[in-house]
């Protein structure tokens, strides 16, 4: 098996070795996803987080720096602060060649920091946000929003692709700013959709059948299918969370022209947060 930055048979760089970390609702399927073909191993402030990759076959190292030495790094931690903590603790330990790959959802211009303080170690930084949830991570469905030096790309291409369809977006920080357009849109037609739904019942319609009527029409969204579970009050405070955060550094990024998707979208975030306040006051 050819070593770190070794060239395969028909020229290519192969990646040997995967390191992850960010064992989360997402993260935990996507190191999993990435064991049945890759050499992974992870790492986790708290030891117990890792037991569910190491049983999909990763191997945990005592270490963050100890990720360093990999071909290519992933990182999915919850926000940006997580990111530039994991991000300045693998530096010391980056080696030339080595990809970092930022699946979380965080702010363009705190990626193009990052991406100067990892080129200054001889390695690469990709950002790779990805869409699509747990179920797809696990069977290598999600979508991958791509930015970064088109050499950097094709060394954890492979990577990306056991992950799901991969969309190159541009340079650093292209994939950033596509997934903040992915998350805005997708939280407004949560938004839209619950309205719609509210004015269904106020017509005495049976909201099942309308979900069904509309989810077969021109109406059908990603978004009307989730509702519910979204909405669902042991769900309700963590979505909010997410979506939040994520309304937030839209609207940081796209500045006044964001303002009617943020002023359709946000109503809706602080129904799902009240939501999860009754529901802790009744528990």
């Amino acid at each position: 098996m050819p070593g770190h930055g070794e060239v395969d048979d028909v020229g290519g760089p192969t990646v040997t070795r995967v390191g992850f970390v960010g064992l989360g609702d997402i993260g935990t399927p996507m190191a999993c996803r990435l064991a049945e073909r890759f050499e992974v191993a992870v790492w986790a402030r708290r030891p117990e987080a890792t037991a569910a990759a190491l049983g999909g076959g990763a191997q945990r190292v005592d270490r963050l720096t100890d990720l360093g030495a990999c071909d290519v790094v992933g990182v999915c931690v919850t926000d940006g602060e997580a990111v530039q903590a994991v991000v300045e603790g693998l530096v010391p330990g980056l080696v030339e060649g080595t990809v970092v790959c930022i699946h979380s959802t965080v702010a363009p211009d705190l990626i193009e920091g990052l991406d100067e303080l990892v080129r200054s170690s001889g390695a690469a930084l990709i950002d790779a946000p990805v869409s699509g949830g747990a179920d797809a991570a696990a069977v290598g469905r999600l979508r991958v929003m791509a930015g970064g030096d088109p050499a950097a790309l094709d060394r954890c291409r492979d990577v990306l692709d056991q992950l799901g369809t991969v969309l190159v977006m541009g340079g650093v920080g292209s994939g950033q700013r596509t997934k903040l357009l992915n998350n805005a849109l997708y939280t407004a037609q949560l938004a839209l959709a619950a309205e719609i739904l509210g004015i269904a019942e106020s017509f005495n319609l049976d909201r099942d059948a309308v979900v069904a009527a509309i989810g077969g029409g021109s109406g059908a969204s990603f978004a009307l299918g989730r509702l519910q579970t979204v909405a669902a009050p042991s769900r309700a405070g963590h979505v909010a969370r997410l979506l939040t955060k994520d309304l937030a550094l839209f609207e940081q990024a796209s500045g006044a022209r964001g303002d009617v998707v943020a002023a359709v979208a946000r109503p809706f975030l602080d129904v799902l947060e009240r939501r999860h306040t009754q529901e802790d006051q009744r528990g």
